[in-house]
């Protein structure tokens, strides 16, 4: 189920902060989180959005995280244009 209100938010990892533990994936109630396959600068797999459009807003993943690393803003861009820029990332990755 995607986020029915419209609203549109924004996921952001602070990479170099962020040490793979797991804890913001495993506390979003949507599933937005994954873990990357590559690795930052001090050798740990960050974790990433990857399904941004599910995003509610909790901010579970910004409460839980022990290192700061990731925080969650309302977004100003409409949610079809998130979900280009989605797309345009997953074109990318692969």
């Amino acid at each position: 189920m995607s986020n029915m209100s419209g609203r549109s938010f924004e996921v952001a990892v602070i990479v170099n902060r962020c040490k793979g533990c797991r804890i913001c994936i495993s506390m979003c109630p949507k599933k937005v989180l994954e873990q990357s396959n590559d690795i930052n600068d001090f050798g740990y797999n960050y974790a990433y959005p990857k399904n941004i459009d599910e995003c509610i807003g909790c901010k579970f993943c910004e409460i839980y995280c022990p290192d700061f690393a990731i925080y969650v803003k309302p977004s100003d861009k409409p949610k079809a244009t998130l979900n280009r820029v989605k797309k345009a990332i997953k074109v990318v990755e692969e």
